[in-house]
């Protein structure tokens, strides 16, 4: 699989007109609590406990019944055009077929949609964006959910507060490791050559800094490994960890 192509997993959280408003500790925001499936055409509307909980009538295709271990989040960080999503997407589908876990998918673009699309790209903006992913993320967690975070989360302060939020011992980093000059020669969404035009002053790794991580729990290199070798490391280093059994 190249690093461009798409992968076929449905966001877990799509964003409808109608929404819920609720406090996540950095600010009143608003959030909608069901999900589309591809092929519904209305959603039904629930408390926010039910998305937590992942038991939204329909919707039992992406949802084995769990295996008793306790639910965790992997935050995926790194360049734009590193990767992330595509890891993500197999991860998701991995975790859910082969080792019958309960997953949902938090991916930044997606997630600005909705529960971000007041903000901007200002470097307060971005943290506060990460702060709202990390509440949800860590609501998901406690709920034997594993959360899987695909966020560029370019500091290395959001990512500590995000960290201490869900907790410690339900976060795990991965570093999604690629060089400005592979992300830029891949560039899926044109955004490098836009900044590099003029056309955009606010890219990551151009503009923004990006600030990689110190002491990642996993470090994957998308420049030198498959997406499926990346995705067997992973693995490897959730066993490790003791987030999985084998």
């Amino acid at each position: 699989m190249a690093w461009n192509q798409k992968v076929d997993w449905p966001p877990s959280v799509v964003f409808p007109k109608k929404e819920v408003g609720f406090n996540g500790g950095g600010g009143s925001f608003f959030f909608g609590t069901s999900r589309l499936l591809p092929d519904s055409e209305d959603a039904d509307w629930e408390a926010l406990p039910m998305l937590l909980a992942g038991d939204l009538p329909g919707n039992r295709r992406h949802e084995p019944e769990l295996n008793g271990d306790e639910g965790f989040t992997i935050w995926m960080t790194g360049l734009p055009g590193s990767g992330k999503s595509t890891l993500a997407a197999i991860l998701a589908k991995t975790l859910t077929n082969d080792y019958r876990r309960k997953v949902e998918l938090l991916d930044g673009d997606e997630i600005r949609k909705g529960l971000s699309r007041d903000l901007g790209l200002s470097k307060e903006d971005r943290e506060e964006h990460a702060r709202r992913v990390a509440f949800v993320a860590k609501l998901l967690s406690r709920n034997d959910v594993v959360s899987i975070v695909a966020l560029i989360s370019p500091y290395r302060r959001s990512r500590a507060e995000a960290r201490e939020t869900i907790g410690p011992s339900r976060f795990v980093e991965i570093y999604v490791k690629a060089s400005l000059e592979e992300c830029e020669r891949r560039d899926p969404k044109g955004l490098y050559a836009k900044a590099r035009r003029g056309e955009i002053d606010n890219m990551t790794g151009i503009q923004h800094p990006y600030e990689p991580p110190e002491h990642a729990e996993i470090v994957v290199d998308t420049e030198v490994e498959t997406p499926e070798s990346c995705v067997k490391g992973i693995l490897a280093g959730l066993r490790r960890l003791g987030k999985l059994t084998p």
